[in-house]
């Protein structure tokens, strides 16, 4: 099961509710450049060690082939997705809280970390930064080399697409990269597709959490969100979300009509003035079955080509 979380500008969250991505079009941070079109899977996911005492334990979960690796979801105890995901995790009877909130505005996610007891998590990033219909090879025009001032790490790995930003407030930053190879698409392959995909890290963030000390890790594409922004923007956005339920609750008995309106309240987004649009493309609405070949099923590396 996939749960999509929108942003206000086209862009989206969409992810399994274990954090398997099994499409191309799943990803932590799907930016739509031009809003609400030109979309590029920038963040694929955040892989996650966390370390409790001498144990560390990898809470990502990735196919190779017919492999899966890590297997994090071992230790996914709760899953809740209103207003916003918020995923639990058991690690050696420490309760470690991951939420991620889309941002009001920005094409940007928050993920926050909250424990219940002292533990260390490690962040590493996987990039994609290509169209949205695409997938990525190993080449080597991608500039690999972030660069680092005070919380912030910037990152542009092609030149003709914005940078991406990733904001630490507390922890330190290991700038050593790698590509990962061979990430498989189950969905991609049904659809008679393209299903391998080479992902870039640019280094990991290291932080210590504690009950009294949450950590957030925020990615964002093109124009930075300031630090001291991030809370009050993902605040609006929680209680846009709160008060639309609340609204549909009032308005609507019935609970199918309920979900579908709530549903079509997602695709609602900002441009000069708010407007309702359904972005074209969204795997919700286009090749669902095996052998589409109506896209291109890899784009040239050179031309991460935006739609």
């Amino acid at each position: 099961m996939s749960g999509l979380t929108p942003t206000a500008v086209g862009g989206s969250r969409l992810q399994t509710v274990g954090g398997l991505n099994t499409r191309r079009y799943h990803g932590l941070l799907v930016a739509a450049l031009d809003s609400p079109a030109g979309r590029v899977a920038c963040l694929a996911s955040i892989q996650e060690t966390a370390t409790v005492g001498p144990q560390s334990l990898e809470l990502g979960c990735n196919v190779y082939n017919d492999t899966i690796h890590p297997r994090g979801y071992r230790y996914l105890e709760h899953v809740q997705l209103e207003p916003y995901p918020i995923f639990t995790y058991r690690i050696d009877g420490v309760s470690l809280e991951k939420h991620v909130s889309t941002l009001f505005g920005p094409n940007a996610v928050a993920v926050a970390y909250r424990s219940s007891s002292a533990i260390d998590l490690a962040l590493r990033p996987l990039v994609a930064m290509r169209d949205f219909h695409h997938v990525s090879r190993t080449n080597g025009l991608i500039d690999g080399t972030p660069t680092a001032k005070n919380c912030r790490t910037t990152f542009n790995p092609y030149s003709i697409l914005p940078e991406i930003h990733f904001d630490l407030l507390s922890g330190t930053f290991d700038p050593t990269a790698y590509w990962y190879y061979n990430f498989s698409y189950p969905f991609e392959a049904y659809r008679g597709l393209d299903p391998i995909e080479d992902l870039y890290s640019p280094g990991e963030w290291r932080c210590h959490v504690t009950p009294d000390t949450p950590v957030e890790f925020v990615t964002s594409v093109g124009e930075a969100v300031p630090p001291n922004e991030v809370f009050s923007l993902a605040n609006v956005e929680k209680r846009r979300r709160i008060e639309s339920h609340q609204s549909l609750t009032e308005q609507i008995e019935d609970d199918f009509e309920q979900a579908l309106t709530r549903a079509s309240r997602s695709f609602v987004v900002r441009r000069k003035q708010w407007a309702l649009h359904h972005p074209s493309g969204l795997p919700l609405v286009w090749g669902l079955g095996p052998g589409h070949h109506d896209r291109p099923s890899r784009s040239d590396p050179r031309h991460p080509t935006i739609p």
